[in-house]
């Protein structure tokens, strides 16, 4: 049986309402990507600034930075879906809010800047829910992994390949035609998230070891303590937000200084450059087709462990070429191998914490590993600026091997199957 024709049968298996969970996702993804591209190129059309243009990325992290953890608590208090659909709600009016503005006249950084934030705010707490939502709209825990791919694959196309092109080309004919028809695509997926059947308010059962005196405490402050005490508490998840955090600072840190490598160390145009990014999307696909088979071949431990090794032989060939063919392929096979990595621990996610504390587990993730990638993007750029353009490559290299063997004993199939087994009791 092919993969295509695998895929095609095991939409089945996953039921109705992730098949509306899904078009729901489909709908929204496009029109985020209409507007991936058009945020930019109405900033860029209005100011020619590149602090300006920059800023809106800086909105969307400072939104999961400032409120990531609350989000994290709200998916554990309110009902998931009634958070996903009054989001999407207010997403679509801020978005045709500044869709009208434009249609009409200019719009000031200001108010882009403002929707970019308040949008940043919505994925906090849309994710955040939608996350925490997924193991009861797929009640069978071992098809988890192929949900978690399907969205993935899902969002990177809309997102990245056909939402941005069409985007631009909108752009192009009506300022405000990509921004009005985003606030319709919210509109349409809160309208289908809304037609799904079941109870999607988190159960407020704990683990028998659980300390219920600071899960059930009412403050904002003390829902935040009792998710971190249960990442903390257990050996697993501690491990892989400590990997997580320890791999984005270097990974994302030198992928931020590729634009300056490429260009000046290699060379490249703007189009090839652009290229070198549709191949890491590419791989980032290929990666979200094949995860489900490969974690059945090699096991969950072996496919996160494969992350760092891959990662590394990235970094030094990186640091070493002198050919943009090369550096694709390497990033290409580094970005797919992080994909499959982060489908396989979000999933463990779902599987490893009570639905109660789910919301904040995500959230902790989440905000840990965004900080510790702009920090990292910081630090790496200051790195390039002492010594060279390669050198935060050859930082990449080194930190993945470190972390492939330091990550052996904590992180591998046996202790993922034991954390399994212990959850499952």
């Amino acid at each position: 049986m092919s993969l295509v024709e695998s895929w095609r049968e095991s939409w089945g298996s996953l039921g109705p309402r992730f098949r509306r969970l899904w078009s729901a996702a489909a709908v929204s993804n496009l029109g985020d990507g209409l507007v991936v591209v058009a945020l930019p190129l109405l900033v860029e059309s209005t100011t020619k600034n590149a602090i300006y243009v920059s800023g809106l990325i800086t909105m969307r992290y400072g939104a999961w930075l400032l409120l990531g953890l609350i989000g994290g608590v709200t998916a554990d208090r309110a009902d998931r879906q009634r958070v996903m659909v009054y989001v999407d709600l207010a997403r679509s009016v801020a978005i045709g809010a500044l869709g009208i503005v434009v249609a009409y006249g200019t719009a000031p950084v200001a108010l882009v800047w403002l929707v970019a934030f308040l949008l940043g705010c919505g994925e906090v707490f849309f994710d955040s829910a939608s996350e925490a939502m997924l193991p009861n709209v797929v009640e069978d825990p071992d098809l988890l992994e192929r949900a978690n791919s399907r969205l993935f694959v899902t969002q990177s196309v809309a997102n990245e390949f056909v939402g941005p092109p069409i985007g631009a080309v909108f752009f192009s004919i009506a300022a405000a035609l990509p921004f009005l028809l985003d606030a319709w695509s919210f509109l349409a997926a809160a309208m289908i998230v809304l037609t799904l059947r079941g109870r999607f308010r988190p159960k407020q059962s704990m683990p028998d070891d659980f300390d219920t005196t600071v899960a059930t405490a009412p403050s904002v402050k003390s829902d935040i303590t009792a998710g971190w005490h249960f990442v903390r508490s257990h050996r697993l998840l501690r491990s892989l937000i400590g990997l997580g955090c320890a791999w984005n600072f270097f990974a994302v840190g030198a992928e931020a200084t590729l634009v300056l490598f490429a260009r000046r160390e290699l060379h490249v145009s703007n189009a090839t450059y652009g290229l070198i990014l549709t191949g890491f999307a590419v791989g980032g696909i290929i990666a979200g087709w094949l995860t489900e088979r490969i974690v059945a071949k090699f096991g969950a431990g072996h496919t996160i462990l494969a992350t760092f090794l891959l990662g590394s032989i990235a970094g030094f060939v990186t640091a070493t070429t002198h050919s943009p063919y090369v550096l694709a392929v390497a990033f290409a096979c580094s970005f797919a191998a992080g994909t499959a990595a982060s489908i396989v621990v979000l999933t463990l996610r779902q599987q490893l914490v009570p639905d109660a504390l789910r919301g904040r587990v995500s959230s902790f993730f989440r905000v840990s590993v965004f900080a510790s990638a702009g920090t990292g993007a910081l630090l790496m750029g200051w790195l390039a600026n002492q010594t060279n353009l390669r050198a935060p490559f050859y930082a990449m290299g080194l930190a993945g091997i470190a972390l492939f063997f330091g990550a052996a004993t904590e992180v591998n199939n046996t202790t993922i199957h034991a954390a399994k087994a212990e959850a499952a009791q």
